[in-house]
């Protein structure tokens, strides 16, 4: 017998008031106590915090330079994202699909260990690329100082231009292409349709990508951490991390650390309300009514010529750089020539087996990582169901709490965390792992939400209908019908959380004390110390689980 609509109503209001339950816990109270810091002190409404931080030329510096590296990424990503868009979704290139997931793979690389390999290739005297181009040249000025703004600009570009290819190339695919047979059959030539019809209806989605660009590069932590810092490079993120570390014991610390991180925070919350507009917006025009194939170019002669450009550029930009990650790794000597006389696996050894460090930081990794994909996915899968099978008044205000957490910097994260639970507004949970386990549940909960929100979607309401009409109740019917169905979304949706959550660096940054120690502040502390192999060794561990995990996603997702 079927629910009466009152007790299928009960049900829901009650998963929806534990959901945001959770998302107060996690998200709200944080948040809230994030702002109100910056304009309480000693329990007095005071601006003295906004004054000391925004009349600081340090700080103005850091700002300046945090715009000036994203505009300069932004561009960089756009111009990338959307030729390499354009050539493998709408000519005749040879061996598209292979360049397409070649492609993608910065998207999957952790950004600070790509600073780590871009060091290995750039670093001014030790570089592999700068010594092949001094030696070449007969010069002793390199090619490009990796510790430089534009070694940081070109990095970035380079972890951050798949946010471009991805819109964009999901744009190309689904476009009507009668508009472009049309002004073709007017006489227009491939040029002039692309600049007059191809390019202005994919201009939202090229804009969607350079915002997401942006709001990445602003918000990065990794990148200006491992090529600024040691040049007197600052940016906001970094700035943020020497106000918590240089006054760690003065809760003021950490409330000039929030000042700083509302201004970071507004930033990267403006581009991604841009880019959700533009996605949600103008790009349904370019949509027809029914099933098209794109117009493919025809390249001709110059088909040899792009397909060298897409191997050069994969070669150097993707490639080059994993490759001298486990170079690196094997060598006794940091800048000895790869030789099989100068190769070794110790370094492996020394971290998987003889520093207990590194085996704890791998087992915190694991443990936070598995605690948190698990915790995610029940509360977000219950907190999906409520969005996409009900219409019950809030849904709205889940959702939003539910991104806000993976829209802002992991940074600001990392200080509402602080801020909420280290005893002075609740329990005091830092250095323990519970403090990490929540700042990571609050940031990646969104990934698991939108999986199996995804997965719901395809589940028909007849199916569930059924179960009650049978007896059932939403318990039962949820656990027996829905979550079968939906197995092979929570399991993708899982390793999404798993995977970044393992490699994480920018908020543990800030809530990893000597007994909770995460491989990604491991892989820093290397680097600090000056054990540079040792550090690449274990960024080579981590690329390979992420590159594992990603194809355990792919096949399961397919």
């Amino acid at each position: 017998m079927r629910l009466p609509r009152r007790e299928e109503i009960s049900v829901s209001y009650l998963v929806l008031g534990a959901a945001i339950l959770v998302l107060v816990i996690l998200v709200a109270w944080p948040m809230l106590l994030l702002f109100v810091n910056t304009v309480i002190v000693d329990s007095e409404f005071t601006t003295r915090l906004w004054r000391e931080v925004f009349t600081r030329r340090q700080n103005y510096t850091a700002l300046r330079n945090t715009l000036y590296i994203g505009v300069l990424v932004t561009l960089g990503s756009t111009v990338i994202g959307s030729f390499f868009a354009w050539l493998v979704g709408r000519t005749d290139l040879p061996f598209k699909g292979a360049l397409k997931a070649l492609l993608m793979l910065p998207f999957l690389m952790p950004p600070f260990i790509g600073a780590i390999a871009w060091e290995t290739l750039l670093s001014p005297r030790s570089g592999y690329f700068n010594k092949a181009f001094m030696s070449l040249f007969h010069t002793t000025t390199p090619l490009l100082d990796v510790f430089s703004t534009w070694g940081i600009v070109m990095v970035e570009s380079i972890y951050f231009y798949p946010f471009v290819f991805i819109t964009v190339a999901g744009a190309l695919e689904r476009m009507d292409p009668t508009l472009e047979e049309a002004a073709r059959t007017a006489g227009a030539g491939m040029l002039k349709v692309m600049k007059d019809v191809t390019l202005p209806l994919v201009s939202p989605s090229i804009m969607a990508g350079a915002l997401l660009a942006f709001a990445a590069s602003i918000s990065n932590f990794g990148i200006p951490l491992f090529l600024g810092m040691e040049k007197g490079f600052f940016v906001l993120t970094t700035r943020i991390f020497i106000y918590i570390k240089t006054q760690s014991a003065s809760f003021e610390g950490l409330q000039l650390g929030a000042t700083l991180s509302v201004f970071l925070l507004l930033a990267s919350g403006t581009a991604i309300i841009l880019e959700g507009r533009l996605l949600g917006g103008r790009k349904y025009a370019i949509l027809a009514g029914k099933s098209m194939r794109p117009h493919i170019v025809e390249l001709g002669r110059w088909k040899p010529v792009f397909l060298a450009l897409c191997l050069v550029f994969l070669f150097v930009a993707v490639l080059a750089p994993i490759g001298s990650i486990y170079l690196v790794s094997l060598l006794k000597v940091y800048g000895q020539p790869v030789r099989w006389e100068n190769l070794t696996l110790n370094n492996y050894y020394h971290e998987l087996f003889k520093d207990s460090m590194i085996r704890g930081a791998l087992r915190n990794s694991l443990v936070l990582s598995v605690a948190a994909a698990t915790i995610v996915m029940i509360v977000g899968s219950v907190i999906a169901y409520v969005l996409v099978k009900t219409r019950i008044k809030g849904r709205k205000v889940v959702e939003f709490f539910v991104m806000l957490p993976y829209s802002i910097p992991g940074t600001v994260v990392a200080i509402a965390m602080l801020l909420a639970w280290t005893g002075k507004y609740g329990p005091n949970l830092y250095g323990t792992l519970w403090l990490i386990l929540a700042a990571y549940c609050a940031h990646f909960m969104a990934l698991g939400v939108k999986s199996a929100a995804a997965s719901l979607e395809q589940v028909h309401t007849s199916l569930e209908e059924a179960a009650r009409v049978s007896g059932a109740n939403w318990l039962k019917t949820f656990g027996d019908i829905v979550a079968p169905l939906i197995k092979p979304g929570l399991v993708a949706g899982w390793l999404l959380v798993f995977i970044p959550a393992f490699r994480e660096l920018t908020t543990s940054v800030l809530l990893v004390s000597t007994h909770t120690m995460t491989i990604g502040v491991a892989i820093y502390n290397r680097l600090e110390d000056g054990y540079f192999l040792l550090a690449t060794a274990m960024s080579g561990i981590i690329l390979l689980l992420v590159f594992v995990g990603n194809l355990v996603i792919t096949r399961v997702t397919r």
